[in-house]
C-alpha cells in the first residue's frame, strides 16, 4: 500500500513539473535580461558556439559576455543541440541535468586561458518561466 502511495505522489509531481516546464512563457528579448543591458550580437562567445537551433532568437550579450537567447529549447533537445557544438568549442564532456523538469542545466569542462581546467567553464541554462536560456562561453582567446 505505502508503494503505491508512492508511486501515485511520484507521478502526480512529475505530471506537475512537466506541466510548468510547457508552461513557460514566451520570450520578449527585451525582458530576459531584466537587470543587464544586452548588447547587440554574440560578444566574445567561441565561433563554434555562434548557432541558433530553429526557430531561437539571438537578444544579445551581457558585459559580462552572457549570451541570452530566447527558445523554448529545453531538457534533452538543448542537451543534443549543444553536445556537439561545445565539443567542437573544446569543452566536453557536455552534462546536463533537470530540475524536476523545471529547468535545465548543462555544463562542461575546458581550460581556462591560463591552462587551468574549470569544471564548468561552459554552461546553457534555461530560464525557469520564460522560454529563453544563457549561453556561457569556454575561454575563448
Amino acid at each position: 500500500m505505502k508503494t503505491r502511495w508512492l508511486l501515485l505522489t511520484n507521478l502526480a509531481l512529475l505530471l506537475s513539473s512537466a506541466a510548468l516546464a510547457t508552461n513557460r512563457r514566451k520570450a520578449d528579448c527585451a525582458k530576459v535580461s531584466p537587470l543587464e543591458k544586452l548588447l547587440p550580437g554574440w560578444g566574445r562567445t567561441a565561433k563554434n558556439l555562434q548557432k541558433l537551433p530553429s526557430g531561437a532568437k539571438l537578444c544579445g550579450t551581457s558585459e559580462m559576455g552572457t549570451v541570452s537567447i530566447a527558445s523554448d529549447l529545453t531538457g534533452k533537445a538543448i542537451e543534443d543541440f549543444y553536445t556537439p557544438l561545445f565539443a567542437a568549442a573544446g569543452c566536453k564532456p557536455l552534462t546536463c541535468k533537470s530540475n524536476m523538469g523545471i529547468q535545465t542545466d548543462c555544463t562542461c569542462p575546458a581550460l581556462d586561458r591560463w591552462g587551468k581546467m574549470q569544471p564548468s567553464a561552459g554552461r546553457v541554462l534555461t530560464q525557469t518561466d520564460d522560454a529563453a536560456y544563457q549561453l556561457y562561453s569556454p575561454y575563448s582567446p
